[in-house]
């Protein structure tokens, strides 16, 4: 991944959000890392474009802002540890697999998993699968060296659990991928993040015979890099991001945007 461009631009508005730009080169795709709660202020004002130079913006991906372990459970994809390999071809009964057992290829469709008591006391299991229209097959789990996906839901089943999986062990930071074609000699990208509200402090001096009142700009940085070099500013514009861009439709956002820049003239 290439180097991002910095922040060089910060616009600090009464109403608790921050606008935000970038520039600078860019010769590649690079990331940038938000926390899961900033994601729809963030995916609604995301703005990338060339500035100056030859290159093009190309595909912008997203993790998306929902809760990975709820994602899973809708998908009936959560694996319980120590039952990981079990609890994911219970989710493909049904569904056709080519198993490799002991070097020989077994193809059928997923019944389910059949746990048997050995004489030992140790529990067996079996992979049941319908090898026929009209035959059934057990298969020792122990013996099963890989299990090949034969249908495109299972594979796609497959990548959004390792996907979502990936996302929970990251925490609560999300990723937007920014894609470049070529060299951009100066790339913008701008966004707008939660940010704790700015105050005002007053202070009043006293010079020889006058009397003097300074206002002073309390702000905090609303991301976690360092600022340096950058222009701020604060405002106290009213600004509503309170539609849930995974919720509300393009057409009812590019509407209400419309009615507020009218409001605004």
């Amino acid at each position: 991944m290439a180097e991002l461009p910095k922040i060089h631009r910060v616009m600090l508005f009464k109403h608790g959000v921050a606008s935000l730009e970038r520039s600078g080169p860019a010769t590649g795709d690079f990331e940038l890392s938000f926390k899961r709660d900033e994601m729809n202020d963030v995916l609604k004002s995301l703005s990338v474009w060339v500035a100056q130079g030859d290159g093009q913006v190309g595909a912008i991906d997203f993790e998306a802002p929902e809760d990975p372990m709820e994602a899973l459970a809708e998908r009936h994809l959560s694996l319980a540890q120590g039952q990981v390999g079990s609890d994911f071809v219970h989710a493909l009964r049904g569904r056709k697999v080519e198993l490799d057992v002991g070097g020989s290829p077994v193809r059928g469709e997923v019944i389910g998993l059949e746990e048997t008591p050995s004489g030992s006391g140790a529990i067996r299991r079996h992979l049941v699968i319908r090898s026929m229209s009209d035959a059934i097959r057990l298969i020792d789990w122990g013996r099963i060296d890989r299990i090949r996906l034969m249908e495109e839901r299972s594979r796609s089943d497959l990548n959004f659990l390792v996907d979502r999986t990936r996302a929970a062990t990251s925490g609560s930071s999300r990723t937007v991928k920014v894609g470049v074609e070529g060299a951009v000699e100066d790339l913008r990208v701008s966004y707008v993040v939660p940010a704790p509200i700015w105050r005002v402090s007053y202070r009043l001096a006293v010079e020889a015979d006058q009397l003097v009142l300074m206002a002073w700009g309390i702000v905090f940085n609303p991301v976690d890099e360092d600022l340096e070099q950058v222009e701020s500013s604060e405002e106290i514009v009213d600004v509503s991001l309170s539609e849930d861009v995974t919720e509300a439709s393009w057409q009812e956002l590019l509407e209400q945007e419309k009615q507020e820049f009218f409001h605004f003239l």
